[in-house]
């Protein structure tokens, strides 16, 4: 796969579970059932490339064909034909398909404690401006596995892999009953907390994307991950990573392929993405959020980065 890794998902350095936003199971006094509250699946395009900044769910990653790479919290793990992973309650993803034979991929979300009494509404908020972002009926729950993402296979954990199948199909009919998302949660609860149990189950974490890069450039890219609205410039960005406008335009070739402002609008682009998925957000509201100050630009911008206008590609897109 070709192309650079989105600055989005640079970490500067090992973040802990409260710096994640990653929930800690605490007990409540409702009762509490176990939901399986969205399935679906996506065909990727060759490259294409985008992320979520808070999935609030136990989620199945299930590469059912092609090849790719997500990252899970700042940490690169490659997906072949079969890999299944499961990820952490408020992980933080990006998706980036390969440029030749792109993957299918399957994504079940799991709500392991729904208190009883309040609404079983089939969605997953991917975002902290969803209305459920941070509810307190929602949680994680048991098998709690703290940050970990845990891997395996199709083969090696059949039962999962053929309940997330199900799932996909079940949602892919039309929304669920009640009945239904619980029954199907308390069984991938079953199968989750099984492979938890088991030592042959382990994260294939790769290194980290940006091991390579100089240190100039892993602050560079920390920074604009965290000032992606803000006016970013070569000569800001030099200033951030200690050299000068022209060695840093170097570096950024030389190891990406791409200028740096080349690569800061392909991370706004990225931004865009996202909250165009995961959010009730304008267009507008987006465009400033991803740093273009004028909307109409950003919309200019958008459609000769997607072939689609902002408000078209939206309508077409489905979660994972």
């Amino acid at each position: 796969m070709t192309g650079p890794v989105p600055a989005t998902l640079t970490l500067a350095t090992p973040l802990g579970p409260s710096e994640l936003g990653l929930a800690v199971a605490v007990p409540s006094a409702r009762p509490a059932f176990p939901a399986l509250l969205q399935a679906n699946a996506v065909q990727f395009g060759p490259g294409e490339r985008f992320g979520f900044s808070r999935v609030e769910s136990r989620m199945v990653a299930w590469c059912r064909a092609g090849q790719g790479e997500v990252w899970v919290n700042g940490v690169r793990y490659a997906l072949t034909p079969g890999v299944l992973l499961v990820l952490p309650w408020g992980h933080r993803i990006c998706y980036a398909a390969a440029d030749v034979d792109p993957f299918l991929m399957l994504g079940v979300h799991l709500v392991p404690q729904h208190d009883e009494g309040y609404p079983v509404e089939p969605s997953v908020p991917h975002d902290p401006l969803h209305p459920h972002a941070g509810c307190g009926w929602r949680r994680d729950g048991e098998p709690f596995l703290g940050g970990h993402v845990l891997a395996a296979t199709a083969d090696a954990a059949p039962g999962l892999a053929q309940l997330s199948a199900y799932a996909v199909e079940v949602w892919r009919r039309g929304t669920p009953s009640e009945s239904l998302v619980r029954a199907l949660g308390t069984m991938l609860a079953g199968e989750l907390a099984e492979l938890a149990s088991r030592r042959d189950v382990a994260p294939a974490a790769g290194p980290d994307p940006f091991g390579a890069a100089p240190d100039e450039l892993q602050r560079v890219l920390a920074y604009v991950e965290n000032h992606l609205a803000d006016r970013l410039t070569v000569t800001v960005l030099a200033e951030v990573g200690g050299c000068s406008g022209a060695t840093l335009s170097r570096r950024f070739v030389a190891h990406f392929r791409r200028s740096p402002m080349e690569w800061v609008l392909e991370q706004r682009i990225e931004r865009a993405r996202g909250l165009l998925r995961a959010t009730p957000l304008t267009v507008a509201q987006v465009a400033h959020r991803s740093g273009f100050v004028d909307a109409n630009y950003f919309s200019r911008v958008f459609r000769e980065r997607t072939g689609q206008p902002p408000t078209v590609w939206r309508r077409r897109q489905r979660l994972l």
